[in-house]
């Protein structure tokens, strides 16, 4: 029975990885790569309790981050996809006030995806290769601050955008680092391992 298992399971994973290999762009959605992560992950863990050492471990581990490369590559590009669309919503878009200062929605429209990407690594990841997705998506939030860098340079040289959208692009700095704060501390607080927790500290 066990052997029928084994034999069936890891048919199962293998015909998922060839039908990725099969072609040269992967058909495999953000969505379906996660799914194939846990179920490798499942099968592993099934071993481990019926205490057998199989020769497949390794082979495993090596699919798995291969997947999770290919699963923050894509993630990454459709964050950057999205960061680019908030910086053009910002020039367009109605900016809005906190008393006498006035703001622009990028902070909430940037850490609104952010934090759903970040939902869904904690929820569907063990913890080390949930680490790998929040440097991704510091990788984005730096990747959306260098632009906006290059942004306000254009508003600076832009007479016509007025001092009101370049106080507004200033003003949100600071709601910027407090998201960032919280969200680094919501995945501080998740991860157990010493280790991992330190990494994550260090992106400080």
């Amino acid at each position: 029975m066990f052997q029928f298992y084994e034999t069936r399971y890891q048919k199962f994973l293998y015909s998922r990885f060839w039908d990725r290999t099969s072609r040269v762009d992967s058909p495999l959605t953000p969505s379906d790569i996660l799914k194939i992560v846990q179920w490798i992950e499942v099968y592993q863990g099934n071993m481990d309790k019926f205490g057998i050492n199989w020769n497949q471990s390794s082979k495993f581990s090596q699919y798995t981050n291969e997947l999770l490369d290919e699963y923050n590559q894509k993630i990454q590009k459709t964050l950057k996809k999205w960061a680019n669309n908030i910086l053009l919503n910002e020039k367009k878009s109605k900016l809005y006030y906190e008393g006498t200062c006035p703001r622009t929605h990028s902070p909430q429209d940037l850490f609104s995806t952010l934090n759903q990407q970040v939902g869904v690594a904690m929820e569907e990841l063990v913890k080390g290769d949930f680490v790998q997705v929040i440097r991704m998506c510091t990788d984005v939030l730096k990747y959306f601050q260098d632009k906006q860098i290059e942004y306000l340079v254009e508003v600076v040289k832009d007479k016509d955008s007025g001092e009101e959208l370049l106080c507004a692009i200033v003003n949100n700095s600071e709601e910027f680092m407090d998201k960032t704060e919280k969200m680094r501390d919501r995945c501080v607080d998740t991860v157990e391992d010493d280790t991992l927790r330190e990494e994550l500290e260090d992106s400080r």
